[in-house]
């Protein structure tokens, strides 16, 4: 299928770029639904949509998710904010059924028939346990040694994955380490206060698990984006009493 990648070197490496963007474009959608944002919104979301990177998708569909989850009560306050979460319902549901190149991408991944889907979310997990238990599966393969193993499993020389790479090179310990720092930053930095950093942080922390690769710029720079404090206008819910608790927890 033909898919826009405009100058990035793929269609995977294009979502990145644009998953800030859609992110943001989004968010400021749902905090003020004016056609403005509305237009804003348009121009990133087609191209967007035009690389068909079904990890790109569903990633930034799941952080705008949890990100509205948690802003809920007051996105919903707005009639305006209710028909626009009508409208895109409406629209995704269309994309869906509707016969186009993007539904038919879809049916790929859902019948499990689409290749780069299934290289780099499964495939690179056994090519990287294959890796692993070459030495040990505790400490990996060693650094750079996943680039030099031949697995056998059709991936070339490197694993199309940041979470299975650090698997293959590092071990489990490796990988425990690598969740246990994000996980330490996103209390550090009290991502959930922000709609716009927690959205970011799910985002990278699912695109990590799907993709990616241990030199991705695109990844470090969502990283950035979700442990920085940034975009304080775009919250979607009031956090006054997530403040007050937090101010509380630090003083006890």
């Amino acid at each position: 299928l033909l898919r826009l990648n405009l100058l990035s070197p793929e269609p995977s490496s294009y979502a990145e770029l644009m998953l800030p963007l859609l992110v943001f474009a989004a968010l400021r959608l749902l905090r003020n639904s004016r056609m403005r944002s509305m237009v804003y919104f348009m121009m990133i979301a087609l191209p967007f949509l035009l690389c068909q990177s079904f990890g790109g998708i569903s990633t930034g569909l799941a952080g705008i998710g949890i990100s509205l989850m948690t802003g809920h009560q007051r996105v919903l306050r707005r009639p305006k904010s209710r028909i626009l979460l009508l409208c895109l319902a409406i629209a995704t549901s269309a994309l869906l059924l509707i016969p186009s190149p993007i539904s038919e991408r879809i049916s790929q991944v859902a019948t499990g028939n689409d290749s780069s889907t299934n290289g780099r979310a499964f495939t690179a997990y056994l090519a990287a346990y294959a890796v692993a238990s070459s030495k040990s599966l505790w400490w990996g393969a060693g650094l750079g040694q996943g680039k030099f193993i031949d697995t056998g499993l059709g991936l070339g020389n490197a694993l199309p994955n940041e979470v299975a790479s650090t698997f293959a090179q590092f071990g489990l310990l490796g990988v425990l380490v690598k969740l246990a720092v994000e996980m330490y930053l996103f209390y550090k930095t009290r991502v959930y206060l922000s709609s716009f950093r927690l959205a970011m942080f799910v985002v990278a922390f699912l695109f990590q698990l799907t993709g990616s690769y241990g030199t991705d710029i695109q990844e470090y720079v969502m990283w950035f984006f979700a442990f920085y404090p940034i975009f304080p206008d775009l919250n979607l819910r009031d956090n006054s009493k997530l403040e007050v608790s937090s101010s509380l927890d630090r003083r006890g």
